[in-house]
């Protein structure tokens, strides 16, 4: 089973963008002295209007950790709602494949985003496998039962290499000209609703062939998210980023905050109501630009991770 229900969406998506652009706006925090990372790094998860009114904790997990030399690694997934246990999941999708993408060999020494595009079907192969061993554990829990989404992705200062199997999305904005760019759609299956899991376990050459990957270069932002604000996030079509979404959340996380306030400011704008009201499913935003006063440190190689 691969698919998903897709859950209840609002139409009305035009008029009420007005005012949640307005709440990303007023997204604020303290200001904190400038560190040495390239990096100025925000995320937050939180369970949807739907997962609320049942007393219910959401699906969404995400993971990010910063690395030497510069880069950052990060892993966002959402259990899929029709699955037994969509949570554990995406917890587990996310704990594996960071993992693997900071202690693998092929990854801490890639000088390049094609190296790492190279190595990105090995870590779903990881991921479905270790799902698949956690649920034979619990008393004989099928990969179905844990199905996730699942979108990884590597960040240097020369390079950037993601790849994302679901119906979330990623937006980098370019490091040269500033212009946003949807670096990954959501994947469209046959039909309406349906995603491929993360747990399913298959071969290499399959991981392959409907992995959605990307390498834009060097970028000045990047935000990642489940389904939860693809309509907010992007046009009707899916194909364009929402630029009126994105700049002001760019903007404030460029204006070096305090990361826990960041967190914490993040994380109420996604509570919002103005989000609520267009959103009703479970959000993770992570959201990244570059430090402008970062430095790096000496002996640093900056075309490492």
């Amino acid at each position: 089973m691969e698919g998903r229900p897709l859950h209840q969406r609002t139409r009305r998506r035009r008029t009420i963008l007005t005012s949640v652009e307005d709440a990303a706006r007023s997204l604020t925090a303290r200001d904190a002295p400038a560190h040495d990372s390239p990096w100025i790094i925000t995320s937050a998860t939180v369970p949807g209007a739907y997962h609320l009114e049942q007393d219910m904790l959401g699906d969404d997990a995400h993971a990010w950790a910063e690395t030497d030399g510069g880069g950052f690694v990060f892993a966002v997934a959402d259990g899929v709602g029709s699955a037994r246990l969509p949570a554990i999941g995406s917890q587990l999708a996310v704990e594996v494949a960071l993992t693997r993408l900071l202690m693998s060999p092929e990854f801490q020494d890639a000088r390049s985003s094609s190296g790492a595009i190279a190595g990105f079907p090995d870590v779903f192969l990881q991921v479905a496998r270790d799902i698949a061993a956690y649920g034979a554990s619990q008393s004989g829990l099928t990969p179905e039962e844990l199905a996730t989404t699942l979108c990884i992705g590597i960040v240097t200062p020369e390079w950037t290499a993601a790849a994302h199997l679901g119906d979330g999305a990623v937006v980098v904005r370019d490091a040269g000209s500033g212009s946003l760019r949807l670096l990954l759609a959501p994947q469209r299956l046959e039909y309406e609703g349906l995603v491929y899991s993360a747990s399913t376990p298959r071969n290499e050459e399959r991981w392959r062939a409907i992995l959605s990957l990307g390498e834009p270069g060097p970028i000045a932002a990047l935000a990642a998210t489940t389904d939860g604000l693809v309509d907010l996030s992007l046009n009707v079509e899916r194909t364009e980023p929402h630029a009126p979404f994105f700049q002001p959340l760019f903007a404030t996380v460029e204006a070096r905050k305090h990361r826990p306030n960041l967190d914490q400011s993040l994380t109420a704008f996604l509570q919002s109501e103005r989000v609520a009201r267009a959103a009703r499913d479970d959000l993770t935003l992570l959201l990244v630009t570059t430090n402008p006063d970062s430095r790096p440190a000496p002996g640093s190689d900056q075309e490492s991770m």
